[in-house]
């Protein structure tokens, strides 16, 4: 029993670990309408389309935030407009 009480506190402290770092390195880099968008998704979607060929510059990166901004505020008018809950769009 105490064998698996340490255990289960170990793999607490280890998850807390990793929820703290993965917090401290998830910087925001754009808030849309209350909406923040991390670097952490940002550079996931970088190496994503690094990884189909796509140049990593400054230009297609202000581009790749420019288009996360525009899917947000997007979303956000779909869900006002209740498309989300319209059988016909989904």
């Amino acid at each position: 029993m105490n064998v698996y009480r340490c255990v289960l506190s170990m793999a607490f402290l280890v998850g807390a670990l990793h929820l703290s770092l993965a917090n401290a390195n998830n910087e925001i880099i754009a808030i849309v309408n209350g909406v923040e968008i991390s670097r952490t998704k940002f550079e996931m979607l970088i190496s994503t389309q690094a990884s189909q060929g796509q140049s990593d510059t400054p230009a297609f990166e202000a581009n790749l935030l420019d288009v996360m901004i525009t899917r947000v505020v997007l979303a956000q008018e779909a869900t006002r407009r209740k498309l989300d809950k319209d059988p016909d769009v989904i």
